[in-house]
């Protein structure tokens, strides 16, 4: 749980740019090892208004906007940072470092984001100076209702909390309560003393789903599947994920999967640019299940042996056979047992980001959400890029016809 709440903390910068957000984790996780301060960041500007707009496209939204209506907190800041470099501080009430902060696109993002929803509640975790909690309050502000609670608490060299949200202007505090403390720790009973949490966006789990949800559910949920694998967990092979996903308009939007054991976190949204990888391998190397194993996987490897084509097989557990296909591990995986949608949504999103595809057996579409029906899946087989695709889906045509 507590590598779990880390990441968390993290949303804020994994939403804009997954990749730098686990970069800070990185250098956070190793600074503290080494007894070294954290090192310092810099977060890259996002597209501000084709992210909103992707999630809302019936809102008008424009940076120009945005800006107009965060100024003069924008101005605020400039001379609280200015203000700072001249204060000398005691060693214990140290500073965090100028840009301890998120870039002001990523500000903006929050503010907007806020404007639209117009939540009940916001739980972050994380606040140093209390930038984009300023963003965040401004726009609960504006809203008229909204109650941030934000979680931190001190670690060396910031051995004080007077800093924690320091730069949170006066006006806006009456809608904040700042919670002291690990986040680990804190965030549970935070979340267990909430009388109200918005349900604007439904969460969809395993443990929760009812066959009636299928038919109210909205456009925008999540998938959270917190333990993908039972059978790897129980015999300890360490092949069991965390998976969370957003679907939105019936395709995921957004995933990110994380291995307890090895710490290993893989992420992808629509927000980032296609990472495609177009190397080949000398062997077809087909990723397949350690516990789920059927007589059509077997028929399906006796239809490849007799194509003559020369192939690998790679056993995974859990949503770690799509992960391997984004980590260049593995070409295909093919898959001719049931799955719900929870197993799949997050690496579906990282395959998706790495240019692999995930396509029904049958009429060969990417594989879709929110279906009216049921929340199993039907077959499907992914491919790690379009040219193993392209490759292989006529090759393999044949077989699939008999499985439809």
């Amino acid at each position: 749980m507590n590598k779990l709440s880390k990441y968390f903390s993290l949303f804020k910068y994994s939403l804009s740019n997954p990749k730098n957000g686990l970069n800070l984790l990185n250098e956070a996780r190793q600074s503290r090892h080494d007894n070294q301060p954290v090192q310092k960041h810099q977060i890259e500007p996002i597209f501000l208004e084709e992210c909103l707009k992707k999630f809302f496209p019936s809102h008008e939204i424009s940076r120009e906007k945005l800006i107009q209506n965060t100024r003069k907190l924008e101005t605020y800041f400039y001379n609280y940072f200015e203000n700072l470099k001249d204060i000398e501080f005691p060693s214990k009430k140290k500073p965090y470092p100028i840009n301890y902060s998120i870039r002001n696109d990523s500000c903006l993002f929050l503010y907007g984001l806020c404007r639209i929803l117009k939540p009940d509640v916001i739980v972050e975790t994380g606040v140093a100076y209390g930038l984009s909690s300023s963003y965040i309050l401004k726009a609960l502000q504006e809203n008229g209702k909204g109650i941030l609670y934000s979680i931190d608490g001190t670690f060396r060299p910031w051995e004080s909390s007077d800093m924690i949200g320091n730069a949170i202007p006066s006006e806006l505090r009456n809608q904040w309560k700042l919670v002291l403390g690990s986040s680990s720790e804190k965030l549970i009973e935070v979340l267990n003393s909430l009388e109200k949490i918005s349900k604007d966006i439904s969460i969809i789990s395993e443990e929760t789903f009812s066959e009636d949800l299928i038919k109210s559910l909205d456009q925008t949920y999540w998938l959270v599947d917190p333990l993908d694998g039972t059978k790897e967990f129980i015999n300890k092979t360490g092949e069991f994920t965390v998976n969370i996903a957003m679907i939105n308009n019936k395709k995921v939007v957004f995933g990110i999967v994380g291995a307890p054991i090895t710490g290993k976190i893989w992420h992808g949204s629509i927000f980032e640019d296609v990472q495609s990888q177009n190397d080949s391998s000398d062997k077809l190397r087909i990723v397949m299940s350690k516990s789920h194993k059927s007589d059509k996987d077997k028929a399906f490897i006796n239809y490849i042996e007799s194509q003559n084509i020369g192939y690998e097989i790679i056993e995974k557990g859990s949503s770690l056979k799509l992960c391997s296909l984004a980590d260049n591990e593995a070409d295909i995986y093919p898959r001719f047992g049931p799955t719900s949608e929870w197993d799949i949504a997050a690496a579906h999103a990282v395959l998706n980001q790495k240019g692999g595809s995930v396509i029904k057996i049958g009429d060969y579409e990417e594989l879709a959400y929110a279906k009216e029906d049921s929340i199993l899946n039907p077959y499907f087989i992914a491919f790690r890029n379009d040219s193993i695709k392209s490759d292989f889906l006529p090759v393999l045509g044949d077989f699939f016809k008999k499985l439809v």
